[in-house]
């Protein structure tokens, strides 16, 4: 236990495989929380406390919202992947 609670990143190349689908998630999640985690104190610093945090909020309002209209596409399509709402959405390319 002690080997992977000194380097969490041993623990994780034990458990995924390179070029899996579950590394590739793994890497999407780490890239959207690095982004975050610099970016939101950046905002603040910028913008100050009421204008920054309108701007956070304003901008997890449009993400929550694009991410609804892909799920009622989804539902509406009776696609399973976002290729599928595209297709249905945009037809084939002529």
């Amino acid at each position: 236990m002690l080997y992977y609670a000194g380097s969490p990143g041993r623990f994780v190349k034990k458990q995924v495989a390179p070029g899996s689908v579950k590394t590739s998630i793994f890497s999407l999640v780490i890239i959207c929380l690095g982004a975050g985690t610099i970016t939101i104190p950046y905002v603040y610093y910028e913008l100050g406390y009421v204008c920054g945090s309108l701007a956070i909020l304003l901008g997890g309002g449009m993400s929550f919202y694009s991410g609804w209209l892909i799920a009622y596409c989804a539902h509406m399509t009776k696609a399973t992947c976002y290729e599928e709402i595209a297709m249905m959405s945009f037809g084939k390319r002529a």
